[in-house]
């Protein structure tokens, strides 16, 4: 307790004596009274400053109210810092409960963001649960419009407007443009300030501290991260920046000194001591520690201190806990322990023994830090409980592995780094969580080892964001300037040992030779190091084993003990390595000394050639004198090297063999995969070797030096700097004694090359793989699930998901999937989930997404059955809340990584998407002025994606939803965006394919905010059977086409209609189809239509068989890969004369099939429709007048063309029969139909469009029809009759039709006339039966439609309405 409080409580009795004695006796004077009131306020002044530091020092405050922590939230808002709002409302929810004013306040934050699906839904919750905002509120039916209507539906409409298609057809209203454009150009901003300026009204934020707090949250912070992207280390900060410092620091004063119960908020106390840092004040920081101290300040009181800023007075009492005299005890102590606890250890175990005393005595010589660490410790595990707090599990783990590299702990740091990194991708933290992620993948992936290079560059950005407070480098510079060590003596610097660290863990487990010979018996030679498991039993416990995919749980897992080992460190001493020399030497020389009696060492120098040796039984002192004496110069030839040394060693099967090469460059003398696995695999598997190789620095070709490695069986390991050399000779020394035999029984045993051993230990996230083949298999053999008969997988759906806190069902697509399938799934990325797949269908396995899963794009790799396929960028999982966003006008990037280099590239780590509807797939770059510029430049080198959902999606964006298929956009290399959307650049990416059916050739492309823009010039179709049918003529481009067309791609469709007929009869193509050779006249038609997804491909082909016969072959597609429709047509060089009186000739054959797909899907054939048609011909001049022909054409002087025929089966049976007569091929003098069964009937007098009706029709239209072929004359003039007998009437229609529309030369006529007359009855849509006549005709004279409608009702009642039926 405070001395000052003591005192004033000591003084309290005796003032309360004193006024009750004064008031008793009323013995008042001037004298007594003075006295008193001395007294009292010596009492009160004590009792004050006492309380006042108890607060201080202890850390504790008043707890703040529900309602100022609210008005804090809206102050924050209408900052326009919503990051800091959600925050806010986190913490409001753990202490008060998430209530209405939190959702309403959250729903403006989407509104904010443009999150208008997420902001209706609580728009909408509020509206009809709570009094704080009406349905009809402005914001409210703002939320509501945006999300209700989507911008690709304008794109659409605008799309098929210019295309001249009329939107009814399509499911639009004829307005329906004019009104999403209206609804679309409210102003969005404006809205917002709106809702701001009512909160400042509502709140009366001038007038509450609540206001100060916002402005000590919002302003400094955004001053700051502007510093922490331009600003480096080196710089000064400006005279704005210290200005803007001040600022917030006094106003943080005045929050503490008026309203210090805004300190009891964690985000206000994370705020403090930012500012704090800042201006220099560390030791505040330190002092004000307490047992309540957020794990904010415990990282930064770990920081300051192990910079040297804070010294050890600047920590309260309870943190200095050991005396001098108790430290020197407990080192006593440890002397002991260590040197009782020796006995019977290898060299190595005495050292790692050693290490671990030694970093107990440095604890003893920094409690405040040891204390530090055991609360940090405490703390990472209530982070760990709740999904809030856990996002800074990772950063709180990276501090304790820095406090124990500090201590020189080396297994702990480890401990702590793996979780560090493995728990880095539920960071907050984008620019952290990228760069972690980068680091995972170093360690994750086998194949780029070239990456391992940038692992130095990545911890050095995990290190500007380790903090989980906003310091940028503040503690960096003020350690500089005091030329502070940032660790103990003797102890690698952090950033290094983590460096350090990655390289280890790719090491830990290695998969040497795999044996094959007695297949489906397979053993491999492995090497496991587990820091939680020491021998053979516990570690096969741990590990996980899978083979082809597929998880091997049976087998076994023997340790490998050898009589002696003979190791040879084979060292580059060329001219390259004269600064690194010195790490050398110490390394060598540590390896010597470590070594155990049954060990036997010798050491090769080499550049050009073998400068020095020194052979196996050579005495230790040999050794040293050999190592000390080593000089950096001359070339590189590693190759020849490696050979010499294999032939050193004794031919001793039981002896181990190790070869160890360290080189820093690249050979001199390269030699390819082939001659290295030829030569020195082989002896090395002679000589029973196993082969490491080091790598030193970024010079060393990684792949060449693996390639060594893998070759005898062994690894490489990268050293990013000569200091860190003997700790990795150390680890290799160690490894040695860590070698099993691992056997199992292969149960996939169709594969034989590119086959999957995989080896982990899911606890210690270390994993080792090796790709081999069995013995004799050819490298050509294919394990592809592409070529697996009746096996395909399309993808995921939905391919993307957002992070949440629970498992979510998503679905393998594909087909041929059946239930006794073995099916595995893994998804690949930084990190690798195994999946479980359930059989649901033969076209869909159910897939459980681990709600743990990490945010980023993952590899889909699919085996069944032993067949496997990898869908590269096939998965994402993406962050909630669009929280990290970087806006440039109407784009919007959503991110889970960012990466700043300079003031002016942002790399955006994957997955990235545009305005939540273009997927990147991997990394994209943004160059330029974010804040001020006018355009950013654009780098997308991996491509994108356009994901379709299925509850939304129209046409063929519903199917590929339906089957898991995204619309794959090719890369778009560099590019412009501009913050005036309305300037957009044309991009020229390579070839677009629409999946499995087309491919664009190098079309035009406009990136815009909300859709794609295509302009189309030349393209290819990809439909089923085609390769077969080019296959006889060897021309691939037979189905290629030219156009002028253009294509939207939205999130709802793809917009593309073509319709292109094209014909070269002087162009002939051999085919084949279903082995039969045929020949195409260059004739062929195509039509696309992804908005209703439906396509058709047709061409004029002739049989060999039968050279003269033309055949027509059309096939068309709708809503799946199966044909919906198969067309063929015959044409006969002469018509098939029928016996008739009047010569008439038959020709133009068609049949059609037509309902296939739909069949196929519902597996009933009752839905097939057949089709024929048939063209007669009377008086064809070529055949009775040929000599007029070349004047007038081959015309015919009566035809009844495509004459048909169609019968419908099924439920909805039906016959329908169709003809006309034409004259002269133009004129045409009468049409008839008939239907009966199940039919589609319309009727403009009766408002009947399409209705499905049941009975019978018959029609005539007589009269004349004439229309020329250069349209410059219409006429017609035609009488109609209609009979109807069906489920909505029963009756008699009449029209009469006369018009003229004539254009020639200067002659321009036109007229129409028009009358309909409908008698009958008719069914009403709710089942009544009404007597109707109904007519409609033209009133010439006053140029308007008239009519009349009079009904006699099933109750007798007449009636009557003027006009026509509505």
């Amino acid at each position: 307790m405070s001395w000052f409080l003591q005192i004033g409580i000591g003084f309290f009795p005796g003032v309360f004596f004193i006024w009750f004695f004064l008031l008793k006796r009323k013995a008042f004077s001037v004298k007594r009274l003075l006295t008193a009131l001395l007294l009292s306020a010596a009492c009160f002044c004590f009792l004050a400053v006492g309380i006042l530091q108890q607060r201080q020092e202890r850390g504790t405050y008043s707890e703040v109210s529900a309602k100022q922590v609210m008005t804090l939230a809206n102050a924050v808002y209408v900052q326009g810092d919503y990051e800091t709002v959600r925050e806010l409302l986190e913490e409001y929810g753990e202490r008060y409960g998430y209530d209405e004013n939190c959702r309403l306040l959250q729903a403006r934050v989407w509104l904010a963001e443009e999150n208008y699906e997420a902001a209706d839904g609580l728009y909408s919750y509020l509206a009809e649960n709570s009094s704080l905002i009406d349905e009809d509120a402005e914001e409210v039916l703002f939320a509501k419009n945006r999300a209700e209507h989507s911008q690709a539906d304008i794109v659409l409409l605008q799309y098929l407007q210019d295309a001249g298609e009329d939107v009814t057809e399509y499911g639009y209203a004829t307005g329906d443009l004019k009104e999403l454009q209206k609804i679309f150009n409210l102003d969005q901003k404006g809205l917002v300030q709106d809702i701001c300026d009512e909160i400042e009204e509502e709140f009366d934020l001038e007038k509450d501290s609540a206001d100060i707090c916002a402005k000590v949250l919002t302003k400094w912070q955004a001053d700051t991260e502007d510093a922490e992207n331009t600003v480096t280390a080196e710089k000064a900060l400006t005279e704005t920046e210290e200005k803007n410092i001040k600022g917030a620091g006094k106003a943080l004063a005045t929050l503490e000194e008026e309203n210090p119960e805004w300190m009891s908020l964690e985000i206000v106390r994370k705020a403090r001591a930012e500012i704090y840092v800042e201006e220099g004040k560390y030791a505040k920081i330190t002092k004000e520690l307490s047992e309540d101290s957020t794990y904010h300040e415990q990282m930064l009181a770990a920081e300051l201190y192990m910079n040297g800023l804070v010294k050890k007075s600047d920590f309260p009492e309870e943190y200095r806990g050991v005396s001098a005299e108790g430290a020197r005890e407990v080192k006593n102590q440890l002397k002991v322990v260590l040197k009782k606890n020796s006995k019977g250890l290898s060299k190595q175990e005495k050292a790692a023994l050693k290490e671990r005393v030694e970093a107990v005595e440095i604890q003893t010589e920094a409690p405040e830090l040891l204390k530090l660490k055991e609360e940090m410790a405490a703390q990472v595990q209530n982070t760990e409980e709740t999904a809030a707090s856990g996002t800074e599990a990772s950063k709180l783990y990276l501090e304790l592995a820095k406090v124990e590299n500090y201590f020189g702990n080396e297994a702990a740091m480890d401990a702590n780094l793996n979780q560090a990194i493995y728990q880095s991708q539920n960071s907050g933290d984008d620019s952290y969580a990228y760069a972690m992620g980068q680091i995972i993948s170093v360690i994750e992936e086998e194949d780029n080892t070239e990456e391992i290079k940038n692992v130095s560059v990545y911890v050095d950005a995990v290190m500007e964001h380790a903090m989980t407070v906003d310091v940028g480098n503040s503690l960096n510079t003020a350690a500089l300037e005091q030329e502070q060590e940032q660790s103990a003596e003797g102890t690698v610097n952090f950033a290094q040992g983590m460096t350090d660290y990655v390289s280890r863990t790719k090491n830990a487990i290695t998969i040497g030779s795999v044996n094959t010979e007695n297949f489906e018996t397979i053993t491999a030679k492995v090497q496991i190091t587990s820091d939680k498991n020491a021998d053979a039993v516990s570690i096969k416990k741990a590990l996980k084993l899978s083979d082809c995919g597929i998880e091997i749980k049976d087998f076994s897992l023997d340790k490998i003990d050898y009589t002696g080992s003979n190791i040879l460190l084979c060292c580059d001493v060329s001219g390259s390595m004269e600064d690194s020399i010195g790490g050398l030497k110490n390394a060598v020389t540590s390896f010597v000394k470590n070594r155990e009696d049954a060990e036997s060492v010798s050491l090769v120098a080499f550049n050009d050639a073998i400068s020095g040796k020194m052979g196996f039984g050579t005495s230790d002192d040999g050794l040293l004198s050999f190592a000390e004496g080593m000089e950096a110069g001359g070339g590189t030839d590693i190759y020849s090297a490696v050979l010499s040394c294999l032939d050193t060693f004794p031919q001793n099967p039981d002896s181990n063999n190790v070869l160890i090469v360290m080189t820093d460059g690249q050979d001199n003398y390269y030699h390819d995969a082939a001659d290295i696995n030829k030569n020195i695999g082989e002896l090395a598997a002679e000589r029973n070797v196993t082969i490491y190789t080091v790598g030193l620095g970024s010079a060393v070709d990684t792949q060449y030096l693996g390639t060594i490695a893998q070759s005898g069986g062994g690894s490489f390991v990268y050293v990013s700097a000569s200091g860190s050399l003997q700790s990795f000779y150390d680890m290799l020394h160690t490894q040695l004694y860590h070698q099993y035999r691992l056997t199992y029984q292969a149960q996939d045993t169709m594969k034989v090359s590119d086959r999957t051993l995989e080896l982990a230990l899911p606890e210690e996230n270390v994993r080792g793989s090796i790709t081999y083949s069995l013995a004799g298999a050819e490298e050509n053999s294919s394990g592809s699930i592409q070529v697996t008969t009746g096996v395909s997988v399309t993808g995921i759906a939905p391919r993307y998901l957002y992070k949440g806190f629970q498992d979510v069902k998503v679905e393998l697509k594909g087909s041929g999937f059946k239930q006794d399938s073995e099916i595995s799934v893994k998804l690949k990325g930084k990190l690798s989930y195994d999946i479980t797949a359930e059989y649901v269908s033969a076209d869909t396995c159910s897939l459980t997404i681990p709600a743990k899963m990490a945010v980023g794009t993952y590899h889909v790799d699919v085996t069944v059955d032993g067949k496997r396929t990898v869908l590269e960028n096939g998965f994402s999982m993406l962050k909630k809340d669009g929280s990290s966003t970087l806006t440039f006008g109407k784009y919007v990037f959503t991110y889970s990584g960012r990466s700043v280099i300079g003031d002016s590239m942002y790399i955006l780590g994957g997955p990235v998407q545009l305005n939540g509807w273009l997927t990147f797939k991997g990394d994209v770059v943004l160059t330029g002025d974010i804040d001020n510029g006018s355009s950013l430049m654009v780098t997308d080198n991996y491509g994108s994606y356009v994901s379709y959902d299925v509850s939304y999606a129209e046409g063929l964006g519903k199917y590929m939803a339906e089957k898991g298929i995204a619309l794959d956009i090719p890369e778009l290399y560099q590019f412009n965006i501009y913050r005036d959307d309305t300037i957009v650049e044309d991009i020229q990416p390579g070839a677009f394919e629409i999946y499995q059916f087309m491919w664009f050739d190098s079309p035009a492309l406009k990136l815009h905010p909300d859709n794609i823009e295509m302009a189309l010039k030349t393209g290819t179709t990809f439909f089923p059977y085609q390769n077969e049918i080019l296959k006889e003529s060897g021309k691939k481009d037979l189905f290629s086409f030219k156009m002028d067309s253009s294509m939207a791609v939205t999130n709802k469709n793809v917009g593309l209609i073509l319709n292109i007929e094209y014909s070269d009869i002087n162009k002939k193509h051999k085919l084949n189809i279903f082995n039969t050779p045929i020949e195409s006249n260059g004739s062929a038609k195509l039509q696309v239509n992804t908005l209703t997804n439906e396509y058709l491909v047709g061409a004029m082909i002739k049989l060999d068989i039968i050279q003269e016969t033309g055949i027509g072959l059309e096939v068309g597609w709708k809503n799946n890969l199966v044909p919906d429709s198969v067309q063929v047509q015959i044409e006969l060089p002469k018509g098939v004369k029928l016996p008739t009186a009047v010569p008439i000739t038959m020709n133009n054959f068609t049949g059609q099939v037509s309902g296939i797909g739909d069949s196929v899907q519902k597996k009933d054939w009752t839905n097939i429709s057949l089709k024929v048609m048939v063209t007669l011909e009377s008086g064809k001049v070529s055949e009775f007048f040929p000599a007029l022909k070349k004047f007038v054409g081959d015309i015919t002087v009566l035809k009844m063309p495509d004459t048909a025929a169609t019968l419908r089966f099924g439920p909805n049976w039906g016959v329908e029969l169709e003809a006309k007569l034409v004259f002269l091929n133009e004129i045409t003098l009468a049409q008839a139909a008939a239907k009966l069964g199940h039919f589609s009937y319309s009727n403009a007098l009766l408002d009947l469009d399409e209705e499905q009706v049941a009975g019978l029709y018959a029609m005539v239209k007589q009269g004349i029809i004439w229309e020329t072929a250069d349209g410059r004359v219409k006429l017609n003039s035609t009488g109609t009759i209609e009979l109807d007998a069906h489920s909505r009437f029963a009756g008699l229609l009449v029209n009469g039709t006369t018009s003229m529309d004539i254009k020639w030369w200067l002659l321009k006529y036109n007229s129409s006339q028009t009358g309909d007359l409908c008698l009958g009855l008719y069914t009403t849509y709710s089942g009544k039966h009404e007597l109707v006549l109904v007519f409609k005709y033209m009133d010439t004279k006053k140029g308007k439609i008239k009519g009349g409608f009079y009904y006699i009702d099933q109750n007798g009642k007449a009636g009557k309405n003027s006009g026509f039926l509505k």
